[in-house]
């Protein structure tokens, strides 16, 4: 059995066709959400107790559905709420805004330097919230920003950048863009039709450091955006995204790739990402990433999620565990790779299937003159077509123990060296069962050897070469 997600927002099948005030499926004119009959179920609010100041956005002029810019009263309705916060009710139906300018940020939604604001829709699926057609924007645009704010809650609504209505002159538009910012909830919301990301964290600068912390993304969609669902810049720590569906996007589904290397300690750290489904994203779905190898991302945990056709990477990140995922990858890239300073790297429990991809199952990599250590493939079902269920290039200190690894091929483990002065050494291959394969298990060196090698306990299945050893593999080695 499957350990498929429990989610009750996940879309119900890998075949589902979203039109999402975009394009409808046809080429035609947009249309409203449609499901193609596979049973995605409307989002529900929950009974969710409101205490404290109230404003509804219709009594500040606005009117679902009559094509009339509405962004002002979203700022008055926001205005009328006391300085410790309230929550704004948003009534089902389309609300049109039209982005203005804030230190050449343009925004449809401006939150700055509040507390304890609720934006509160009627659904998913029921309050929208569209940028106005026909307009031009050059530099970086959002339908909703907020910054420098604390305990925000966006809920039950749809985020609709109309990017096919509206000219955006820059990628870095979004549809909630997150800056210096903590306590930000985003529940049950759909993200689509962005020039750019779904959803951006990005920590501020200037005279004072504010970092994007304690971020929770639940039970949302992501589709039809022009990047990637969730990008996480500089300076974001303390992230949750659980229960989401990605899907029909041009980009990651999560990215985590901050490029802002002139301050030392801005590196991302301390998130979750679990019981999501992925299914025709880019050729990546998740991403997990530092500045460089000297600030590298670290303390994050992938779990329970199901991939269809896109796998992850990590670089540059420390302490990661991947574990008790389905993965199937259906692109060039394995459906778990890890290159360049990868440490502390624990692959544990998961269903991981490249039968669909040219590549290994799990990849070790070395790239720009760096390889991952310290890296712990654990009691993993791998299914492959061709290549290693488990490759390992110049990468050190490995523990390859309790697998399960099939498929036809030449080689089920693949350890090798590749570049020349590669501190190779501790290596524990133990217990896995092995059958399909021309060998079973490979090590391979040319000029560097290969030290403290132990392989014992294995089940070799179907093979006319169980072992290879090519090279120098010296000193304290153990073969059983």
């Amino acid at each position: 059995m499957h350990p498929w997600p429990s989610c009750p927002h996940i879309l119900a099948s890998a075949a589902l066709i979203l039109c999402l005030g975009l394009a409808s499926c046809d080429g035609g004119e947009p249309t409203a959400l449609e499901t193609d009959g596979v049973g995605f179920e409307p989002s529900v609010p929950e009974a969710t107790l409101i205490t404290g100041s109230v404003v509804n956005v219709r009594d500040f002029g606005a009117r679902p559905n009559d094509q009339i810019d509405d962004t002002g009263a979203f700022a008055a309705a926001l205005s009328a709420l006391p300085a410790g916060g309230g929550t704004v009710r948003i009534p089902a139906g389309t609300f049109l805004l039209i982005a203005t300018p804030r230190s050449s940020i343009g925004r449809g939604i401006d939150i700055f330097r509040r507390t304890n604001i609720t934006l509160a829709g009627d659904g998913m699926q029921q309050t929208v919230l569209r940028m106005a057609p026909g307009i031009s924007y050059r530099g970086d645009t959002h339908v909703i920003l907020i910054e420098q704010s604390s305990d925000i809650t966006v809920r039950d609504l749809m985020v609709d950048g109309n990017r096919f209505r509206v000219s955006y002159g820059d990628e870095q538009s979004h549809g909630v863009d997150v800056r210096g910012s903590s306590g930000v909830r985003l529940q049950r919301v759909i993200f689509t039709g962005m020039h750019g990301d779904g959803v951006q964290l990005i920590g501020t600068l200037g005279p004072t450091l504010r970092w994007v912390e304690n971020v929770q993304v639940e039970d949302c969609l992501f589709t039809h955006n022009g990047r990637s669902g969730i990008a996480v810049q500089r300076a974001v720590r303390g992230l949750t995204v659980t229960r989401n569906t990605f899907t029909r996007l041009n980009d990651q589904a999560v990215d985590m790739e901050p490029s802002d290397s002139s301050i030392d300690g801005l590196v991302p750290h301390d998130f979750a990402i679990t019981n999501n489904y992925f299914f025709d994203t880019a050729t990546l779905a998740v991403t997990v990433a530092g500045i460089s190898s000297e600030q590298p991302a670290r303390n994050v945990r992938v779990a329970n999620n199901t991939f269809e056709g896109a796998g992850m990477l990590v670089f540059n990140a420390v302490n990661v565990r991947i574990e008790s995922n389905v993965i199937r990858s259906g692109t060039r890239w394995s459906p778990i790779d890890v290159r360049k300073k990868g440490e502390k790297i624990w692959i544990v429990d998961n269903i991981v299937d490249s039968r669909a991809t040219d590549g290994p199952a799990i990849e070790l990599a070395y790239h720009t003159s760096m390889a991952p250590q310290d890296v712990h493939v654990i009691n993993n079902t791998i299914l492959t077509s061709g290549e290693p269920g488990f490759s390992s290039r110049d990468a050190k200190a490995l523990e390859v123990v309790g697998n399960r690894i099939t498929g036809p091929g030449n080689t089920g483990i693949n350890i090798v060296d590749v570049n020349p002065d590669s501190p190779l050494s501790e290596f524990l291959v133990e217990r896995n069962t092995i059958s399909g394969y021309r060998t079973g298990i490979r090590f391979a060196t040319d000029e560097d050897p290969m030290r403290e090698v132990c392989v014992r306990g294995n089940t070799l299945l179907n093979f006319n070469v169980q072992l290879v050893l090519d090279g120098r593999i010296v000193r304290d080695c153990t073969f059983d």
